[in-house]
Formats: C-alpha cells, structure tokens, sequence
C-alpha cells in the first residue's frame, strides 16, 4: 500500500431510531426560550431532590417571606429579635436550626426601644462569651415606607443591598426583618389590596435581589383570630406565624400557614425581664428577652443559687439591716408574732436600722449631708425594693431576713454542715431558695 495513500473516512456508527431523531432536531428545532426561569418537567424529573433553603427551620425559607403576627403586648416584637439576633448568632430559635448569617432589621416601630433597650437587654443576658464586633447584625432605625411613590424604598433596597456587599466574604444575607408592616405602609389602606400589594411587592424584591427571607412584623385586632387587613397579607405571604398571650405569661407560636409544609405546629415561650439600670428616681430601667417555657425557672434557680444582685444604693442599705440585726436584733416575742414577725425569727427595729444606715455615711450626689427628711424617703424607697426582692420581711415596725442569699453578702448563704459522712463522703444541708418574682414581667 502506498504511504501516502489518505486513509479511508471512518465509517458513521449506526444510530437507532430515537437516535437519529435527537440528531436531527439540532438542525431544525428553534432555540429553547430560556427567559423567565423557564422549566421543563424532564429537567425537574433527572435532578436530585434538595431541602428548601432554611433560615430557621421549618418557619423562615431563603427568598420567601414571612409574617409574624400577633396582638399588642402579645411579644411579638422581642420574639421577632430574638429570631434576628439567633441567626447571626447561629443559635437556635426555641429548639428549632438556624442557618447563621446577616440579619438586617429594621425598627420603624421603637428604634430606641430596639438599640436602647432589647438589644442591650439580650446582650446582656444571652450573649455571654459572644465578640459582638463581629455578630453580623444591622440595625435601620429609621422610618421607611414601602407604599407612597414619594417614600424612600428605593433608599431602602440601595441600603440593604449596601450593607449586604459590606458583609460579602464574611455573612450571607439571611433574613431583612420589618417591624411593622404597618408602620412602612404609612398612607395606605390596608383593607385594600392594591395597596398591600405595592408594599408586598417591595418586600419580594428584596427577597428576589438578595436571597434572604423577608419577615413582616404585623398587628393583630384585638380579640382577633386574623391578621389585620386585606386578605392578600395571607394569601399572597409565603408563611404566617401567630403570636398569642396567656394570663400566665405563657406565650404560644401557632404556625398558621408554612408553604410546602404542615400548619398547625405550636411553639411556646416566656419572657423574662432584664435590669439595665437604675433611673435617678429609683425605677429600674428594664427589658425583656425571650426564653423557652420552664428556662425561666431553672434560671431563676440558678441565680438564687449564686445570690441575688443588689445595685445602687440597695448594698448599703441591706449591710446596714445586717449590723443593726448583729447589733441590736432580737428574737421574735409574742407581741412581734401578733405584728406579723414570723415565730423564732430574729428581727430589727427600724430605728435600729436608720441609724446603722446614717453609720454608713449616707451623702448627697455632690457630697454634702442627707437630711433627715431625705434619708427618710431614702429609706422607704429600699426598704419597698428590698421587700419587693423578698430579700427582708416587714411587719411595721420590724425587719427581718427571709433566708434568700445574697451575691456579696457571704452570710446570708445557707451553711453546709461537713461533721457528718456518709459512706465516706460529706452530706451537704439541703436548701431550696424562695420562689419569687421580683417585679413581674412586661411585655
């Protein structure tokens, strides 16, 4: 055979029948229209199954949105927070998986009320540990409305979206959070649903721009069992949350509607109250902050197990109380039991103790002396909270200790007793510190 001879093309392969047809619609099909997200039922068929994208499990999906809703004082609001500060902080919400990221939230309903109050609130009772400088979530205090031509929704979008791009590399956008829905509709009817749709609409793109779930904070009517406003905040909302109160603090999550899942699911959660500060008149400065029912009672042991804080001027009073009782405290007589005194306990006087008290030194702000009248009202007003903390009893005119610990005070802490063994090991005393609640809850 000669070299230079070509080498025969290589014979075609024997195509079948579906073959053939499948080459030949390279040549005379028209392109495929992809616009739109356009989908084929074979394409979905041969894909693998995925979960949805979860923010927190089973309420918040990426790219959806959400209404939390629920009546005044329902706590709504701190629960809101709650779920905002446990994504960027990758913990759960009330036992259900977050999926940690930025949160933006915006609070156009109390914006001290969120930066002054609740945030430092949870900080200062759940973020124990927590580098804060680098929790991925922003707050937007201002007023925004999603309604009005004339508003700023697109100054929002370019905010979020601006913030968002400060935090790439570092958080995902999970979730934008919008409490109220009422507040960035200002101007509207929210019985007419052209107008929920415009505000609605700006919420999808957020959520169609960035990826994250969107979540409006809504009202509900009072006594009502619906949220308030047209029927298209339900039906044209991916998932709706209620949030309910009962007499007893007890507050209940309905999960009222859960896009491609089960409605109907309940959570349930307390609130608990967290001291910020002392005002110049004696009121606490307070919070609250969410918690899973019966955490609360198992904190509240535990703090009584460490001893209860005193602040302000209350460790004064109460070391007073403590060496007028040393100094000049008497055990209770029968005429102290018929006063209220509780039988074999050792009581003081409360001259006793207004005078242990001026021991201490008691000044005014700028140093000079606290008159009479003064230490007085002084008195009176610890005296109320020392009560109020169950901390010291009081039948007029007689103070005495109820027994409850208290951090600083070393003498106050039930003694253990080591003189007996058992099997070789110290038996402790047993002691069980006094229920209270020291100023009730708001909501």
């Amino acid at each position: 055979m000669n070299a230079h001879h070509a080498s025969p093309a290589p014979i075609p392969p024997i195509l079948t029948y579906e073959q053939f047809v499948a080459e030949s619609r390279k040549f005379w099909e028209p392109p495929r229209e992809k616009r739109l997200g356009r989908i084929s039922i074979g394409e979905i068929a041969t894909r693998k199954i995925a979960a949805p994208e979860y923010v927190v499990d089973g309420w918040m999906i990426a790219r959806e949105q959400s209404f939390l809703a629920g009546e005044s004082q329902s706590g709504k609001s701190f629960l809101a927070l709650h779920a905002g500060m446990c994504i960027a902080t990758g913990r759960d919400v009330l036992g259900r998986k977050t999926n940690p990221g930025l949160v933006i939230y915006q609070a156009g309903e109390s914006g001290f009320g969120v930066t002054g109050l609740r945030i430092p609130a949870w900080i200062k009772h759940l973020g124990e540990g927590l580098d804060f400088a680098s929790i991925p979530f922003e707050i937007i205090p201002a007023k925004v409305n999603l309604f009005r031509p004339d508003g700023n929704a697109d100054e929002f979008h370019q905010v979020v979206a601006a913030i968002q791009k400060e935090w790439a590399g570092r958080a995902e956008l999970r979730a934008v959070i919008i409490d109220t829905m009422s507040k960035v509709m200002s101007g509207a009817n929210e019985n007419d649903g052209r107008d929920v749709g415009r505000v609605l609409e700006n919420g999808e793109r957020i959520s169609r721009d960035t990826g994250a779930h969107v979540c409006f904070v809504h009202h509900l009517p009072k006594n009502g069992t619906g949220m308030r406003g047209h029927g298209s905040l339900k039906g044209d909302t991916d998932s709706v949350v209620m949030v309910s109160a009962a007499q007893t603090g007890i507050r209940t999550i309905l999960f009222d509607k859960v896009k491609d899942g089960e409605a109907g699911g309940k959570l349930s959660f307390e609130l608990k109250q967290v001291k910020l500060g002392e005002r110049e008149d004696g009121k606490w400065i307070t919070s609250c902050v969410v918690l899973q029912v019966g955490e609360k009672e198992e904190l509240r042991k535990a703090e009584d197990a460490k001893g209860y804080t005193l602040y302000g001027e209350e460790p004064t009073a109460f070391r007073a109380f403590l060496d007028a009782r040393t100094k000049s405290g008497q055990f209770a007589d029968k005429d102290m039991e018929a006063a209220g005194v509780p039988a074999g306990t050792v009581a003081v006087h409360y001259s006793h103790w207004k005078e242990a008290y001026l021991a201490c030194g008691p000044c005014e702000a700028d140093g000079s002396q606290v008159s009479d009248a003064a230490v007085q009202k002084r008195l009176q007003r610890l005296k109320n909270k020392l009560t109020e903390f169950k901390i010291i009893g009081w039948a007029r005119p007689w103070l005495w200790h109820t027994g409850r610990a208290v951090k600083g005070f070393p003498e106050t802490f039930p003694k253990t007793d080591n003189s007996r063994t058992i099997g070789g090991q110290a038996m402790d005393k047993d002691w069980t510190a006094s229920d209270f609640d020291s100023l009730g809850e708001a909501f």
